[in-house]
């Protein structure tokens, strides 16, 4: 499945219509509503799995999620309707919501689990559609060696795909303070975090009444944007996250009382993303511009930066996943970092990235660093030729000395340099924005320097 995203905000349809209250007439706090789940289970026909593995993993899935997570869950689980098996366990990123059946869309999130023939054993594969937002998870997947451990691993797919709500409270800067959804709600395995490790979120918009419950209309995603918690063990309702994003400014809206500021959760993934790079305008595809990622801070030591590589003619790079469920991602194209946005791998299989037509700017920046090369390779034949004539003069070799001044004499003309400068200023100005004001700066730095060259006389030197 491919989507487009550009750095804007994108409405998306509302699939549930009750909203988070536990009936029209008493709203439950916040802490205390549990999630009304589905869970749908497709099973490979395999030798190597007992046949009825397929009627038991639901029944078995559905009793042991009380177990463990105790009231946050509501969870019904059922096998898939037979036109949806083949998806889940072949294609599960192409399922779309309009293929669920309708049964399963009236709570709060639908889970499609799989388990399917791997190379070296069983694949186990989940993925969510959070009903409230209309918005899908990362798949999570487990490669399971034997066939007794397939319900074990199903189990841990179906907690890591959950996607937990967490509530918008307060933006201060580039931090926002959650409140977790169902969090007060016992859980029965103590050692069980609130969220799945590694979990982050998307700020979500969704419009409520007075008290809080969603009504019926569309939503708003904040593009490039993403909330990192700042504790790596989230043991409270309440916590702090980090807000990590590609855009300017204040990117999260004030509160309002008939919007719910809702922050869903992405769970990290073994998948990677296509990053397509388009000229703004057009489809064109960007050929030769380089994707990279900067690496965090580990140890104290600051972070790297990982190269993906350069665009091809298709416009295309693969972003693979990392330990951390965002990736922070470079555009360049020579010189120029022409764009850093938060990306997490595997939450869409491809995405666009509309970037204004640089190959202008590239074209003045290659020509300006060729000519300052030029100037620095002379300044260093310069320096040579003189240190070598007052050499050879020292020992008296007078045809030695002679045949370098001449050598000297015939260094390129710094005129000519000038007149290069010259033509590169026109087509400096006729970039735009930053582009133009950086190559200008460049270009006069450069023209100082000939400036300088062509005033100095090698021969005062000898």
């Amino acid at each position: 499945m491919t989507r487009t995203v550009s750095i804007a905000i994108l409405i998306l349809p509302v699939l549930s219509l009750r909203g988070l209250a536990a009936d029209d007439t008493a709203p439950v706090a916040w802490e205390l509503l549990p999630y009304r789940i589905q869970l749908l289970v497709a099973v490979e026909a395999n030798a190597s799995l007992p046949p009825r593995l397929a009627d038991e993993l639901p029944v078995d899935l559905a009793a042991r999620v009380p177990a463990v997570v105790g009231g946050a869950w509501r969870l019904q689980a059922s096998a898939a309707p037979v036109e949806l098996r083949h998806p889940i366990l072949h294609s599960l990123n192409d399922v779309t919501a309009n293929e669920l059946p309708a049964t399963a869309k009236k709570g709060d999130k639908v889970i499609l689990l799989g388990v399917a023939a791997g190379q070296d054993g069983f694949l186990v594969r989940a993925r969510e559609l959070d009903l409230v937002t209309g918005l899908w998870n990362t798949t999570v997947t487990r490669n399971v060696r034997q066939g007794a451990s397939v319900k074990q691993e199903a189990l841990w797919c179906l907690l890591s795909a959950f996607a937990p709500h967490a509530r918008i409270e307060k933006v201060d800067a580039k931090t926002v303070t959650l409140k977790l959804r169902a969090a007060a709600l016992a859980r029965r395995e103590a050692d069980l975090p609130l969220i799945p490790s590694g979990t982050v979120f998307r700020p979500v918009l969704v419009k409520s009444d007075a008290r809080g419950a969603i009504v019926a209309g569309p939503v708003e995603t904040i593009d490039w944007t993403y909330l990192i918690p700042t504790q790596s063990k989230i043991s409270s309702s309440s916590f702090t996250a980090s807000i990590e994003t590609g855009l300017t400014g204040s990117v999260i809206a004030e509160y309002h009382p008939t919007r719910l500021r809702l922050a869903l959760g992405v769970s990290p993934s073994q998948d990677s993303t296509k990053v397509k790079l388009l000229a703004e305008g057009s489809a064109a595809p960007l050929e030769g511009y380089e994707v990279a990622a900067q690496e965090p801070e580990a140890a104290g030591k600051p972070g790297t930066t990982t190269s993906f590589g350069r665009s091809g003619a298709d416009g295309i790079v693969v972003v693979p996943p990392s330990l951390n469920a965002v990736r922070t991602i470079l555009i360049r194209h020579g010189e120029e970092v022409l764009a850093r946005l938060p990306l997490v791998p595997g939450l869409a299989e491809e995405i666009t990235i509309s970037l204004a037509d640089d190959r202008p700017r590239l074209v003045v920046e290659s020509a300006l660093r060729r000519i300052q090369d030029d100037l620095i390779d002379i300044v260093a034949r310069r320096e040579v030729l003189v240190s070598r004539i007052k050499a050879a003069g020292a020992t008296s070799n007078t045809a030695s000395a002679d045949k370098l001044k001449d050598q000297l004499r015939k260094l390129p003309s710094i005129d000519s340099f000038l007149a290069e400068l010259a033509n590169q200023q026109q087509a400096a100005e006729a970039l735009e924005g930053s582009a133009r004001s950086k190559m200008l700066q460049k270009l006069g730095d450069i023209r100082k320097l000939a400036e300088k060259l062509k005033a100095e006389n090698p021969a005062s030197k000898l």
